[in-house]
């Protein structure tokens, strides 16, 4: 492993709290009628301070959780750079074509649904994202009786009005490094504010790094990143200075600004009497359903997907908001045995890993309470754990309604005499039972993928990003899209928040109710080979230089690494 100093820093004074809001006060109305033109100059800029800071990022980051960042383990880590570069090449886009057209474009035509709602499919966007992502289909749902008329008129409006500057406190993300600029991206270029991001003290050694990459944008005086714990939170939350917050994190942390905490928070909570009544927009989580659907498998099928859910479940130790929690199965399907089986060896097969998030300990503790027969595995700090056929009635359980925040999943079994039924009584039960509306996984196979059964799952279930054949992080990666919690949240019942981010069509929030990403079942493939490594470490580096540079140096060092790949020589 490469020992890499992880950066270091100091709590911002109050003092110095007071002249960052300043400075952004005096900069906002300025950033927010900025001419097109500049705004390009910017992204520009961004093309180029971002690249030198991906493999410091990287090296960092594994360096924090105790991963060889040569390993295909770091492919989180890399994750990181390669989102933060499509987004700025579909920002800049959407920009040009603002420039030459006034809006973003919308290319394909409007989708009338039977229940009176409408759809866009806008993902892939660009030749790149095409070449790459060729079989990826993306779509937008927009919510029952909002015309065409009035989604294309509310395109990128912040560009075709007179804007009041406003100031955004972003409380990072402390997870995964990907999701701090992609709040503040958001903020900054869709909403139009300029943005003070107070680091989460978890990962703000990423902070100095971020600080180079996007310093075109602090130096122009419209984004500043500062450090503390929930003194300085507290202080910029309440600052006069600030006009608008967005958090990703946890309800709890959500509630505690909005309500308080203890007996009066609950209180105030009830009876809705807000003590943060400042526009407050959030992600805050899920516990994620993947629902597979009973018909069409083969052997060969059931390895391969279910060595991907235990893959993805395990990225980042478990500490990803979206990671898979339940796999939700017929309880009398006739390779139920079997699934839970290839689950069970992808398990023993995976590497142990440092569970590195704070308080995750207790939670843990809790579900191990109310199951203590759930199977575990390996010899990290915080075991790999799988609890099999939980109780479908015991509702209120742990595994429908804690997220966990780290290693560990669910399965359960519910009824249904055909796969439709048991489909109908799925989407019900992870609408109904299951806490969270940010993200849900159907998984079918390809004879069954454009079936009406399967039509239907997708318009019912009530998540922020629907995946058929995929996980909540290739939501999220897919920019053109939204992400956020549901449509109808509010902060008596968060669930998984307000509001949305990446979103680079800007399309108006108001008419958004989720959005859809439909991959094919063959792409369904673990990111780790348990046994072995794969070299998509190796991939992924040129791959993240050539989406933000795409050189014939950066094009042909992909290409190299695709037939070493195909040959098996990886190192």
């Amino acid at each position: 492993m490469i020992a890499t100093a992880i950066p270091k820093t100091t709590d911002t004074s109050i003092h110095h709290l007071d002249d960052i809001l300043e400075d952004l006060a005096q900069r906002r109305d300025a950033w927010a009628n900025l001419a097109v033109p500049q705004i390009l100059d910017l992204l520009e800029q961004l093309e180029k301070t971002l690249p030198p800071i991906y493999q410091p990022m990287v090296n960092a980051g594994a360096a924090h959780k105790d991963i060889d960042p040569k390993s295909d383990l770091a492919l989180e880590e890399w994750g990181t750079p390669l989102v933060m570069g499509v987004h700025i090449k579909q920002l800049k886009m959407s920009f040009e074509e603002i420039l030459e057209h006034g809006s973003p474009q919308i290319t394909n035509d409007f989708v009338k649904r039977p229940d009176n709602r409408l759809s866009l499919e806008v993902n892939p966007r660009g030749l790149l994202n095409k070449l790459l992502f060729p079989n990826d289909k993306g779509e937008i749902w927009f919510k029952p009786n909002v015309t065409e008329e009035q989604i294309r008129a509310g395109v990128a409006r912040p560009y075709h009005e007179k804007q009041q500057g406003k100031t955004t406190l972003v409380l990072g993300a402390g997870n995964i490094g990907t999701l701090i600029p992609g709040d503040f991206l958001y903020k900054l270029f869709i909403e139009r504010q300029v943005v003070i991001v107070k680091m989460n003290p978890v990962n703000e050694y990423l902070g100095p790094l971020l600080e180079e990459g996007y310093a075109p944008l602090i130096d122009a005086g419209y984004l500043r990143i500062v450090y503390g714990g929930v003194d300085v939170a507290q202080y910029l939350i309440h600052h006069e200075l600030v006009d608008e917050l967005h958090i990703t994190g946890s309800d709890s942390t959500y509630e505690a600004i909005v309500f308080g905490t203890g007996e009066a928070g609950q209180l105030r909570k009830q009876q809705g009497e807000r003590i943060v009544t400042k526009r407050f927009t959030s992600e805050l989580g899920n516990v994620t359903p993947v629902i597979i659907y009973p018909d069409g498998w083969s052997q060969t099928d059931i390895e391969r997907v279910a060595n991907a859910i235990v893959a993805q479940h395990a990225g980042n130790a478990g500490h990803y908001c979206l990671t898979a929690r339940l796999v939700v199965m017929q309880e009398n399907w006739k390779h139920r045995d079997a699934f839970i089986d290839a689950m069970d060896k992808a398990y023993r097969r995976l590497p142990d890993r440092k569970s590195y998030y704070p308080r995750v300990e207790e939670r843990r503790d809790e579900f191990l309470a109310h199951y203590p027969d759930a199977r575990q595995y390996g010899n990290g700090n915080l075991p790999w754990t799988f609890a099999v056929d939980v109780d479908s009635t015991d509702v209120d359980a742990p595994a429908f309604k804690l997220e966990t925040f780290c290693g560990i999943l669910s399965e359960v079994g519910l009824s249904g005499q055909s796969p439709e039924a048991f489909l109908r009584h799925a989407v019900e039960f992870v609408n109904d039972h299951v806490w969270g509306t940010l993200t849900a996984s159907l998984i079918v196979p390809t004879d069954y993928e454009t079936h009406d059964a399967v039509e239907q799952a997708i318009a019912d279930l009530r998540y922020g990003s629907v995946i058929l054949n995929g996980f909540g992080a290739n939501g999220y990666g897919a920019v053109p899209l939204t992400w956020g919690g549901h449509s109808g949240s509010t902060p008596q019942d968060i669930q998984s928040g307000i509001g949305v981010v990446n979103n680079v069509l800007m399309f108006d929030e108001d008419h958004i109710q989720k959005s859809v990403l439909r991959l094919p079942f063959k792409s369904l493939k673990s990111q780790i080979d348990f046994e072995k490594e794969q070299g998509l470490v190796n991939l992924l580096a040129p791959l993240s230089h050539t989406i933000m540079q795409p050189t014939p140096k950066h094009i042909g060092q992909v290409m190299w690494q695709f037939v070493r790949m195909a040959t098996g020589r990886n190192n």
